[in-house]
């Protein structure tokens, strides 16, 4: 199965997708992309814009793995209005994805994304602490985040509980807590792929349109 894996970070989601697939990943920060590289030799590492990617490129794949940037829609930009932080519009990308691929993709899709401080414009499937946009039935899964924001947590921890070596890291001088914020739960990455790879070729789950 080709698989596409777009806005991959370090790839949390895919860790548990073994290497029998045809894997593309696609993440704009190159330094951030050579560690996915490192950690999954197998895939097709692109350094690009993922958003821009999928639209050129979207037919060519069996199952489409995203999760488009989630700050400008989670209730941190909300809250951080009381912090004397400026407005920003929510990214309307997501949404652009969403009618892009449940309109024309004949393939799987899922979309992930947190649980935004507005009503989605789209309704989701909400499970555990995420919302998913997908074409498929998503089961629900509530394992719980091993990995917070919580500065008292020393980064070997982190990775400890996200399953990745502290030498994967070595030579990103950005901010590698964030980096494991950042990634979905394998967990959920591999139940969701076990879940596309034993449905109906067709499906008739389709998601609310807009409005």
């Amino acid at each position: 199965m080709k698989i596409l894996n777009l806005y991959a970070g370090i790839g949390g989601n895919r860790k548990f997708w073994g290497n029998e697939h045809e894997i593309t990943a696609v993440e704009y920060n190159e330094s951030i992309a050579s560690i996915y590289k490192d950690l999954y030799q197998n895939d097709t590492v692109i350094v690009a814009d993922a958003h821009e990617y999928l639209r050129l490129n979207f037919m060519d794949y069996d199952f489409i793995w995203s999760s488009p940037p989630c700050q400008t829609h989670s209730r941190l930009n909300f809250s951080g209005r009381s912090r004397g932080e400026e407005y920003q519009f929510p990214s309307m990308k997501l949404y652009e994805e969403i009618i892009l691929l449940d309109t024309f993709f004949k393939g799987k899709y899922v979309i992930e994304n947190v649980t935004p401080y507005y009503t989605p414009l789209i309704p989701p499937q909400i499970s555990g602490r995420h919302c998913f946009w997908a074409n498929f039935k998503i089961p629900n899964i509530n394992i719980g985040s091993k990995v917070n924001n919580d500065k008292g947590n020393t980064l070997a921890k982190k990775m400890k509980d996200r399953g990745f070596e502290i030498i994967n890291f070595h030579n990103y001088d950005g901010d590698k807590r964030q980096l494991l914020n950042n990634c979905v739960e394998p967990e959920i990455g591999q139940i969701i792929l076990n879940r596309v790879l034993g449905i109906e070729e067709k499906s008739n789950v389709k998601q609310t349109q807009l409005f």
